[in-house]
């Protein structure tokens, strides 16, 4: 009877706890594009979209840097040296993600409806001047956006999920990572719990979140942007 008690209890905190780091965890990936956020003020002067877009790319890698510690003092390796068999894994699941994205953008039709999500970026990109600007919001979107959602859904989420077992350990971040995103309806669910699923595979396939960063990159830098959803 206690010994019953007592693997409830243990239970119970194990869930408080991952509900606890899940919650950091969209926390501090909702906040990563905060300065790209001050975009939308009106009239806003070529050196305040430099100085914004700046601080973005700083404040991702300051992110980056936070979850990469937090692995690596636990002994988790995020990069190796290159394995091109790991290389083709990471392609495949970009090519697989695009094609399941076109057949359920044609299957929904004209159903499909941008999210608020792709709304609020596109608005973002239509205010950014040429320039350094420019580059700075492609860095951040290319390059230090996947690095910081790899790390902190597929590393840490992932570590953290380990002693509820291995399916559920590929599932909650998947499905935490397309709840962060903000699907309002089955076709952004669809789409966003495709893509999520494919940088999951990649995990668990290559062992490592270099291959899933590698995916999640492609994804940001492949056409048209409407399938992308990010």
């Amino acid at each position: 009877m206690f010994g019953n008690r007592e693997k409830f209890i243990e239970k119970s905190k194990q869930g408080v706890g991952i509900l606890t780091v899940t919650i950091l965890i969209v926390i501090i990936v909702s906040c990563q594009g905060i300065f790209l956020g001050c975009l939308l003020i009106p009239r806003i002067t070529l050196l305040l979209q430099i100085s914004f877009t700046g601080l973005n790319v700083l404040f991702g890698v300051l992110l980056a840097y936070v979850g990469y510690s937090y692995l690596l003092r636990r002994q988790i390796t995020i990069f190796e040296r290159l394995n091109w068999k790991k290389l083709l894994v990471s392609v495949g699941a970009f090519l697989l993600v695009l094609l399941g994205t076109y057949v359920l953008h044609h299957f929904f039709g004209k159903q499909v409806e941008t999210s608020d999500n792709q709304e609020i970026l596109d608005e973002m990109l239509g205010r950014v001047s040429q320039g350094l600007p420019l580059f700075f919001v492609q860095v951040s979107m290319i390059i230090i956006g996947p690095i910081v959602e790899e790390i902190y859904f597929r590393g840490i989420l992932f570590y953290e999920s380990r002693m509820f077992g291995t399916i559920f350990q590929a599932i909650w971040p998947t499905i935490i990572f397309a709840l962060v995103h903000g699907p309002a309806n089955l076709y952004q669910w669809s789409i966003y719990l495709i893509m999520s699923t494919g940088f999951m595979a990649v995990r668990l396939i290559t062992k490592k979140l270099q291959y899933a960063i590698l995916t999640l990159s492609l994804i940001h830098i492949s056409e048209p942007t409407r399938l992308r959803c990010i």
